[in-house]
């Protein structure tokens, strides 16, 4: 007897998505808007201040959600360091 599921540990190496990737999209694209109302200013143009904002907020939200527990570990060390 053989399965068919679609587990996350296929043969074809294929990914399912499923509720929480979808999540995290959705997370992801609120940091994103988040980041892009935020009022930063990184340049004096105005379009690019939005979107660098929001391409920053995105980015860092993303590579958290993928990210070993470890790997922030060791960031928010050194971030501690470069603040003193």
């Amino acid at each position: 007897m053989t399965s068919t599921t679609t587990a996350p540990g296929r043969a074809d190496g294929a990914r399912s998505l499923d509720r929480s990737s979808f999540a995290i999209a959705g997370v992801i694209a609120a940091a994103a808007i988040a980041g892009a109302v935020s009022g930063g200013h990184p340049t004096t143009i105005a379009v690019l201040d939005v979107f660098w904002c929001a391409v920053f907020a995105g980015g860092v939200t993303a590579a958290a959600a993928w990210a070993r527990p470890w790997t922030w570990t060791w960031v928010a060390g050194v971030a501690a360091l470069a603040s003193v």
